[in-house]
């Protein structure tokens, strides 16, 4: 059974060996018992995820709204244009995947 993942909690493997080789390694000095290469073939073990940055964008407003009362939006970060109803909370950009909370430009 696999176990949800917080995307939030994900590290990468280089970065925890780093950590790891700083506690327990002296600045300049080799590591003791080949420490840090034994780390390294335990971890090519360990599950991994493909996982990317998530970017933040908004729908941008323009041109006039048609018969129907959508209107026209524009990507804050692919540009690319979509038509939507006001009232209805397009979270992610159909063709660059940003999410829409207006944070532009958090990664």
């Amino acid at each position: 059974m696999s176990k949800t993942r917080n995307p939030d909690a994900l590290i990468r493997i280089e970065d925890a060996i780093k950590v790891l080789c700083r506690e327990t390694c002296h600045p300049g000095m080799l590591c003791p018992d080949n420490h840090c290469t034994e780390m390294w073939d335990e971890f090519n073990d360990v599950e991994r995820v493909d996982a990317v940055p998530v970017v933040h964008g908004h729908w941008i407003k323009f041109g006039v709204s048609d018969k129907d009362g959508n209107h026209q939006y524009r990507c804050s970060v692919c540009e690319c244009e979509d038509i939507h109803s006001p009232l209805v909370k397009v979270n992610y950009c159909w063709n660059c995947g940003a999410r829409m909370d207006g944070k532009d430009g958090d990664t």
